[in-house]
């Protein structure tokens, strides 16, 4: 999915998958339990606003927007590096005029420093290396000024086993049976993921699981990296440190 020049056709139906994916696995309630936890303390009075970072197909701003319309008005961004992903995901929200789509890298996002209220992200930190990572949390720290909701599979052989029955039994879709188990190889562990957020500067304050395979952190943004974080390596083929890596290599 990483790689251009897919058919539109299939491309949309890999979205497609993942859309279930986030409805019936766990997805959606994992971005929206920290979230409203996270915002319960904020203003009411204007308008939430808030930033969705790698969107992919838009379910998760979709989500959101039906969440907040039940309680107060909201603004969203939906950001992806994707020109055809945006194109695609403005095309499927149609009936939420209250999401703006952009195309945008999410290592350098292009909006002021506390623009939102919240960012969030979806199953997109298993697709970078440590640094990129680290950039990506970042960048949704300096925007936000409440906090960061970020969720994504975990690296495990159940995950990885799971993946790949549920991909063969649920989809036909090429690139799905092709990113779905290659992602929980590709995927951090949660002590990774605790090291890349205190590394980015944000210190996650609650974390919420699905079924082992899948876990969400809400984090606030700390003046500086975590003391005692360990550092990832600076070039992506260095060694890791010893213990970093559990079963298998990124």
């Amino acid at each position: 999915m990483d790689a251009p020049g897919h058919p539109r056709e299939v491309v949309d139906q890999n979205l497609g998958d993942l859309r279930r994916c986030n409805r019936l696995l766990g997805g959606v309630r994992l971005t929206l339990r920290p979230l409203a936890w996270l915002l319960a303390g904020t203003d009411p009075r204007p308008a939430l606003r808030v930033l969705d970072v790698a969107t992919g197909g838009g379910d998760i701003p979709r989500a959101v927007a039906r969440w907040a319309r039940r309680r107060r008005p909201v603004f969203l961004v939906a950001s992806d590096v994707s020109a055809q992903f945006v194109a695609l995901a403005r095309e499927q929200s149609g009936e939420y005029p209250e999401i703006r789509f952009v195309v945008a890298d999410a290592r350098s996002l292009p909006f002021a420093a506390g623009a939102f209220h919240a960012a969030t992200c979806s199953l997109a930190l298993h697709h970078m290396l440590r640094d990129e990572a680290r950039a990506m949390l970042s960048e949704m720290g300096r925007c936000a000024r409440t906090g960061v909701v970020v969720n994504d599979i975990v690296r495990g052989w159940l995950g990885y086993l799971g993946a790949f029955v549920a991909t063969r039994l649920g989809s036909r879709n090429a690139l799905t049976w092709h990113d779905g188990p290659l992602s929980v190889l590709r995927a951090y562990t949660k002590e990774e993921m605790r090291d890349l957020a205190g590394w980015a500067g944000l210190h996650p304050i609650r974390w919420d699981g699905f079924l082992g395979y899948r876990v969400a952190f809400a984090a606030i943004a700390l003046p500086r990296p975590l003391p005692g974080a360990a550092a990832p390596p600076a070039d992506p083929a260095a060694p890791a440190p010893e213990g970093d890596r559990t079963w298998t290599p990124r």
